[in-house]
C-alpha cells in the first residue's frame, strides 16, 4: 500500500451530491438494487477496459473505510498501474494525493455529513468513452441508517440487506457534472483532465 498521512483531516464537506448531477436530466429513472446486485455491478465495471491513454481516470466512491476492503484495493491498484489516475473517497479513509507519481491509487478522506457518503460512484472516464454507475443509499438521511451492528454477524447481515437507488450513466455531460463535483472536493490535486474543465 502507499504511504498515508493517517492525521490528515478530512476534506471539508461539498454540500452537492454526485448521485443527483448524474442522474438529472435525461438519464434513466434510478432503480432500487440491493448490496450484494451492487457488488455484482462492481466487479464487473473493475474489468472494463480502459483507452490507456494519458487522461484516464476512474472515480470510486466507497461510503466509508471499511468499505475499502483488501480485495477492493487491489482491484483498482491493479486498475491504476496501467496508467489511468483513479481516486477513491469515502468517510475514514486517510487523503493521500501523490499516489499518481507511482501509479497507485490516490485516496480522499470525506466527512460524515458530505452527501457523498450515502453513495456508492465507479465512473470511467477515457478519450473515447466515459461510462458508470452511481447509486444512493435508499436509507440516505434516515436516523440510525449508518450505524454498525454491535456483533459480526449482525453487521455483515444489515449490511447486505441495505437497498440503493442506482443509475447506470453514458451521458457524457452527467458524467462531466459528478466528475466536476467529485474533484472539486479535493482543489489541492494536481490533476489535469484534458476533457474536463475545472
Amino acid at each position: 500500500m502507499p504511504p498515508t498521512t493517517d492525521h490528515a483531516p478530512a476534506v471539508p464537506a461539498a454540500r452537492t451530491s454526485p448521485f443527483d448531477l448524474a442522474v438529472s436530466g435525461d438519464c434513466p429513472v434510478p432503480l432500487l438494487r440491493s448490496k450484494p446486485d451492487l457488488l455484482a455491478l462492481s466487479r464487473a465495471a473493475e474489468e472494463r477496459p480502459l483507452s490507456g491513454q494519458p487522461g484516464d481516470v476512474v472515480l470510486v466512491g466507497v461510503q466509508d473505510a471499511r468499505f475499502w476492503t483488501p480485495r477492493t484495493q487491489a482491484a483498482y491498484q491493479g486498475i491504476a498501474a496501467l496508467g489511468p489516475v483513479v481516486v477513491a473517497f469515502g468517510v475514514g479513509l486517510p487523503t493521500e494525493l501523490s499516489a499518481p507519481l507511482s501509479r497507485r491509487v490516490m485516496t480522499v478522506g470525506i466527512d460524515a455529513d458530505d452527501p457523498l457518503a450515502d453513495e456508492w460512484l465507479v465512473l470511467f472516464y477515457d478519450r473515447q468513452s466515459r461510462w458508470g454507475f452511481v447509486a444512493k443509499d435508499a436509507a440516505a438521511g434516515v436516523p440510525g441508517a449508518r450505524r454498525v451492528a454491535a456483533h459480526a454477524r449482525d453487521a455483515v447481515r444489515f449490511d447486505r440487506a441495505r437497498t440503493f437507488l442506482y443509475g447506470e450513466v453514458a451521458d457524457p455531460e452527467a458524467l462531466g457534472r459528478a466528475a466536476t463535483e467529485l474533484l472539486d472536493r479535493v482543489p489541492d490535486l494536481d490533476l489535469t483532465v484534458p476533457w474536463l474543465a475545472r
